[in-house]
């Protein structure tokens, strides 16, 4: 899989060295990309011109954006923190940029740079076994196969030889799975943070199951049946044998101390949304408050595949009318026009519809565990901004009911300059079917008096 990485990774660093910067005229909806080179990378050439830092813009940000999706989505590499992954690519953003005449002379040189960054990054996948306790479930001395998990009860002895002999820190944690019912699930990975996450998703499918075969046992309340994973759990790889980590997961709620110092940002936004909203028609008034209930529930949730649905269902509240259909595209080009004509900032139109049909998947029961937590801090950050922008844009453009807002944004020089920015883009299914609904609605938009 990293040999079709490189390459892909290669084909992009050689793009960006060989292709001409576009025309100033061509509208970009991209986001710079901007920060300090690192110290050791700085010739003196440009410490003399100033140059101490590289900023990517237009196609440039878009293709380093894309890079770090690559990156994070390598099995390989999910040890690795999504900041130390920014900062690994932007040093070879920046080694690229440094050495551009020599690696244009001689693009061996680039795969060859590009080759070693990603064997740098490159970690083997191991055999690991992760111990979940169960609670509120006995299955004494006897042994229960679920797929490729199972439960049974550790004795003292047992565990020590597990891997809870090797250290006095997990003998200390012996009580916590000592001849207690105990789920065993096998997961391969290179993060014990990731691998244990998996771990619990596959337990969890497995008591479901369990549940669901138990409630067709005569006589079983129904309170027998809500036997449930323990917040702890420990992992240990399986070659060599020894504990990774043991975790203690807190349930319920956290208490969160509010420092005004730090959080006077926040408040202000909820005091805006309030406050501001306050004074939009009903029909405006009634969106919002809707939209605020299904942020607030997807805040509260754990599931991150509920998450994701409840974070849609509120930007549909905002942004679609009851009887439109496709609303994932409509969703997606009305963010970024909302937001572009308030001068904020927002998240790429394509990946929103992507993740829009992720919750479709979930809606209609064709998967489950679809979303994880970066698709939900997109779809979180996408919604929060789109929020904020929908209220300002209708207080300072006095629009009084939703089909004045659609008029007001499809018939912008904004929606113009979007569909030309999206022509610009390589076609994929997610850009042709946003060109596809945005040029729809322009016509209908022009021709509605």
């Amino acid at each position: 899989m990293h040999k079709q990485l490189a390459k892909v990774l290669k084909q992009h660093f050689k793009s960006s060295l060989i292709e001409s910067k576009g025309a100033e005229d061509t509208p970009s909806f991209a986001a710079e990309v901007w920060a300090r080179i690192p110290e050791d990378l700085i010739t003196q050439e440009l410490k003399v011109a100033g140059h101490t830092t590289l900023v990517l813009s237009g196609p440039e940000a878009e293709r380093y954006e894309h890079n770090l999706s690559l990156l994070r989505s390598e099995p390989e590499v999910e040890y690795a923190t999504d900041k130390e992954l920014k900062d690994q690519l932007w040093r070879l953003e920046c080694e690229v940029f440094v050495n551009k005449r020599e690696f244009k002379k001689d693009l061996s040189k680039l795969n060859h740079r590009v080759e070693d960054f990603i064997a740098s990054l490159i970690k083997p996948l191991a055999d690991h076994e992760v111990l979940i306790p169960v609670e509120y479930l006995s299955v004494g001395s006897q042994e229960i196969v679920l797929g490729d998990c199972k439960l049974r009860t550790f004795s003292e002895d047992q565990l020590l030889a597990w891997g809870f002999g090797q250290h006095e820190m997990w003998r200390d944690l012996l009580h916590m799975y000592v001849d207690k019912t105990v789920i065993v699930v096998k997961e391969i990975g290179n993060s014990p943070q990731l691998i244990i996450e998996r771990a619990r998703r596959k337990a969890e499918h497995a008591l479901h199951a369990l549940r669901i075969g138990f409630s067709k046992r005569r006589f079983t309340h129904e309170r027998q049946l809500k036997f449930r994973l323990s917040p702890h759990n420990v992992v240990r790889e399986c070659a060599p044998s020894r504990i990774k980590r043991g975790v203690h997961k807190l349930q319920g709620s956290w208490n969160l101390d509010y420092s005004e110092q730090h959080d006077t940002e926040y408040v202000g936004y909820a005091d805006l949304v309030l406050t501001q909203s306050a004074g939009l028609g009903e029909d405006f008034k009634a969106r919002v408050r809707r939209t605020v209930h299904w942020l607030g529930i997807a805040v509260e949730h754990e599931d991150y595949d509920q998450r994701v649905s409840l974070l849609c269902t509120a930007m549909e509240s905002l942004l679609c009318a009851k009887e439109e259909i496709r609303k994932g595209e409509r969703i997606a080009y009305r963010m970024v026009l909302i937001q572009s004509l308030v001068g904020d900032s927002f998240v790429h139109p394509a990946e929103i519809l992507w993740i829009y049909k992720l919750r479709s998947s979930v809606v209609h029961g064709s998967r489950i565990d679809v979303a994880g937590e970066s698709e939900y801090e997109r779809m979180l950050d996408a919604t929060r901004g789109t929020l904020k922008s929908y209220i300002n844009l209708i207080a300072k453009n006095d629009l009084k009911n939703f089909a004045e807002l659609i008029k007001h944004i499809e018939s912008s020089t904004e929606a113009e300059q979007l569909l030309q920015w999206l022509d610009s883009h390589a076609e994929d299914e997610n850009i042709q079917e946003l060109k596809e609904a945005l040029k729809g609605r322009i016509r209908v938009a022009a021709t509605t008096p």
